[in-house]
């Protein structure tokens, strides 16, 4: 994998070891897919202050890309920017964020902050643990729209365009279980933790008219030399993405190359749920696995490298860095997949 078109399908947090193995390469026209459903922390207000998507799993890939990109000259000020959380006090909030973009030499983007908190929305809330990127991006994305603000700042960042969400549609995402329970929002799908009534799929809500997938998605994946499925949150992040609209047949039509990851430790939406458990709902979704090299950790907990008579399963050594692999190993594996 020296050289092609290169797409990860992801959210925001499981593909920074797939990142570091693949960039930087000039000969490599990465893309990174991504859904914008999480409605979480400040992510969810942020979502229902501006009436827009979720700008979490786009801001952290873009920050991931640029550290990458940019990690003999990291701009201190940008760091801070994408990195802090704050406790805004009440009342204050926008002072207070003002304070912080001026700070950090980013007055420019102090208007997008002033608007946020003109929004009668803005005023039920309290700002704790706050992204203050999140606030930036998703006015941004109510005023400009979510084409130019990626432009903005992939700009700002001088990275290339390289993150795409699948659709524009506004959905929110809820979970039924086995037992027919519903998990209401994505925050609490990602730290549901129960093993005795399992995630069984994934409802949408809030689509009062689809504007389908992204075209600009479309093509990326038929002119895909490469597509890697990344390690990361199964039922909010992987599945949603394959699943809406059908995105999965995609895919199957593809000629690219297709790659799995799987996870190395348990998340918190998927406790109790196996390596083959994994396949068999992607099976079940419809997404064609002959295909495919499914990679299974070594170094991955034993429920997460299961024996697999039926696929083409590549067990490999990937390291488990806090349930991370390490980008040195994933290099070697790329360049024997190649």
């Amino acid at each position: 994998m020296n050289k092609g078109n290169i797409t990860i399908l992801s959210g925001g947090s499981g593909n920074t070891a797939i990142i570091n193995a693949i960039l930087p390469n000039p000969d490599i026209n990465l893309q990174i897919i991504t859904n914008a459903y999480d409605s979480g922390k400040s992510t969810g207000i942020c979502r229902k202050i501006t009436n827009t998507l979720g700008v979490s799993d786009i801001r952290k890939n873009h920050f991931k890309v640029y550290k990458n990109l940019h990690k003999d000259d990291l701009d201190n000020n940008l760091v801070e920017f994408y990195k802090s959380r704050l406790d805004l006090t009440k009342g204050k909030e926008l002072e207070e964020v003002k304070d912080f973009l001026e700070k950090n030499n980013l007055s420019n983007l102090i208007k997008y902050a002033e608007k946020f908190f003109e929004r009668e929305e803005a005023n039920k809330y309290e700002y704790k643990d706050f992204s203050i990127a999140n606030i930036i991006y998703s006015e941004m994305y109510a005023e400009i729209g979510y084409n130019m603000t990626n432009d903005y700042f992939t700009d700002l960042l001088k990275i290339p365009s390289c993150v795409k969400i699948n659709s524009f549609d506004d959905a929110y995402i809820n979970a039924i279980t086995y037992n027919g329970n519903i998990i209401p929002d994505e925050g609490d799908i990602v730290e549901y933790k129960n093993s005795e009534d399992k995630i069984k799929d994934i409802l949408y809500t809030n689509v009062t008219k689809s504007n389908g997938l992204n075209p600009e998605v479309v093509d990326i994946i038929n002119n895909s030399n490469y597509i890697i499925i990344s390690t990361g949150t199964f039922w909010s992040s992987l599945y949603p993405t394959l699943h809406y609209l059908d995105f999965y047949k995609l895919i199957n039509n593809s000629n690219a190359k297709k790659i799995w990851i799987i996870n190395t430790e348990e998340d918190k939406d998927s406790y109790g749920v196996s390596s083959n458990m994994f396949i068999d709902r992607l099976e079940e979704l419809g997404l064609d696995l002959s295909n495919f090299i499914i990679v299974e950790n070594l170094d991955a907990i034993d429920s997460l490298k299961e024996k697999n008579e039926k696929h083409n399963i590549l067990y490999k050594h990937l390291g488990n860095i806090n349930g991370l692999n390490e980008s040195d190993l994933l290099k070697e594996l790329f360049s024997e997949i190649e």
